[in-house]
Parts: structure tokens; C-alpha cells; sequence
């Protein structure tokens, strides 16, 4: 991204990193920002490689890896929290984007993970 991304839409990217778990529509987006929404969609595609909205989901999606990693909620729980209502749905666009399902991904990230200093006292004879 060799070009400055403008001062609007640094304004915007903070909003939603800030109101990601909000509704969040293109129309509101655009009226946030003075951006019309080709010009918005246009703009995010430029400096982000994606739409606003996908750039929404994938802050939410962030959000809610974090959650499963580090809390108990259920996730129909971190769906609502991160602003994707509707447990199906949730976890239908999370595993499209990430290739596993919430529960999956809960289950991988969680795994112990053994360090060097643990095999080698379990491979020592002493």
C-alpha cells in the first residue's frame, strides 16, 4: 500500500475497530465517512485489498478467536458479542472464513502445547 490511505477512512477504520460488534451497514458506513458507497467500496479495495463489510467481518471474526481462546462462553454467546447474531450463522461464516467451526477452532487452539524442556525430561532416564 504505497498510497496514504485518507484521513476519512482512518477516521472510519477506528470507528469499527471501536462499534465492530454494532450494526454495521454500508449506508451507515458511507454516511460515517462522506464517502458515497461505490466511492467507500472503492477506496476500502484499494488500500485493504477487500469491501468494508468484509473488512467488518473479519474484525468481528478476530474478536471472536480471542474470545474462544481465552474465555468459556458459549458460542452462540461470542456470535452476539462480536455482532454476528444467530449461532448458525455464526458459525457457518466462521468456519468459510477459517476452514474449521468455532468449536473446532476452540478445541485446536487450546491444545497443551508441550515445550522442549518437558521432552527432555521425559525422554532422560534417570
Amino acid at each position: 500500500m504505497s498510497e496514504r490511505v485518507p484521513r476519512e477512512l482512518q477516521y472510519l477504520i477506528r470507528y469499527m475497530e471501536s462499534n465492530y460488534m454494532q450494526p454495521l451497514t454500508l449506508e451507515f458506513l458511507s454516511s460515517f465517512s462522506g464517502f458515497s458507497v461505490p466511492h467507500l467500496i472503492r477506496l476500502f479495495d484499494r488500500h485493504f485489498g477487500k469491501s468494508p463489510i468484509d473488512y467488518c467481518i473479519d474484525l468481528r471474526l478476530s474478536h471472536a478467536k480471542l474470545l474462544l481462546k481465552d474465555s468459556d462462553l458459549s458460542v452462540s454467546q461470542i456470535g452476539k458479542m462480536v455482532g454476528i447474531p444467530g449461532s448458525s450463522y455464526f458459525g457457518a461464516l466462521f468456519k468459510k472464513r477459517t476452514g474449521m467451526s468455532p468449536g473446532q477452532y476452540r478445541k485446536k487452539i487450546r491444545q497443551p502445547v508441550m515445550n522442549l524442556k518437558d521432552v527432555k525430561d521425559v525422554d532422560r532416564d534417570d
